[in-house]
């Protein structure tokens, strides 16, 4: 496996794993989703975890302005090998370098992402939105 920062010619691929989704599913279309991404990729914000051959079984985003992990997608059939974890880890040291301390995001309440993120050390705090976590976690080690 290969952690790297994403280049615009993954945007399609990136696409692909949102869309394998179960939790959490994507309904932007693609150009829209693409829309989106595009600035994401080029702010060197974005990572994805390259397999042997050449796939990308997961991508991580974060927003340098916010300090937000903004999207951890793992394919179904790559999740439990360490991608998530490993792309949250990158997505967390970009924020750091970027004069983050603490980065936060939110999941849907009950899902399989909040107890990833529980196991990961993530403390939930006050959400304003039904079945929404917020978390936050100190970025600094």
């Amino acid at each position: 496996m290969l952690l790297r920062r994403a280049r615009p010619d993954d945007l399609s691929e990136i696409y692909d794993v949102r869309q394998t989704a179960t939790e959490n599913r994507l309904y932007e279309s693609r150009e829209v989703f693409l829309e989106i991404a595009r600035p994401v990729v080029a702010d060197r914000m974005c990572w994805v975890c390259e397999v042997r051959n050449r796939r990308i079984a997961g991508f991580g985003a974060a927003i340098a302005a916010s300090g937000a992990i903004d999207a951890l997608y793992v394919r179904p059939d790559m999740e439990g090998r360490g991608v998530g974890k490993g792309l949250l880890r990158k997505c967390c040291d970009d924020l750091l370098l970027r004069g983050h301390r603490i980065a936060w995001l939110t999941t849907g309440e009950g899902t399989r992402a909040e107890g990833f993120y529980r196991k990961l050390g993530w403390r939930s705090f006050a959400s304003k939105t039904p079945g929404e976590v917020l978390f936050r976690r100190s970025l600094l080690r």
